[in-house]
């Protein structure tokens, strides 16, 4: 059994981990599930994908999960 001294050094050091970002196809396929889930049409999810695509960054689709579905619903409603 591991000493709770070891336990709590393991969970700051996982702290630490910055979370992977999601690759983009991923990422779509997230967004637009929670979309669809959320009450919106696939043509709906489609279209707020496709203006989240067309942002004038880097890489959109490199931001998170939550912050993606925000936009999108920003964008339908």
């Amino acid at each position: 059994m591991a000493s709770p001294s070891a336990i709590g050094s393991l969970a700051v050091e996982a702290s630490h981990v910055a979370p992977e970002p999601p690759r983009s196809d991923d990422a779509r396929k997230h967004v637009r599930a929670a979309l669809l889930t959320l009450g919106f049409r696939g043509v709906e999810a489609d279209r707020a994908i496709l203006v989240i695509n067309r942002k004038e960054c880097d890489d959109p689709w490199r931001r998170p999960i939550e912050i993606l579905v925000r936009e999108a619903i920003c964008i339908l409603t």
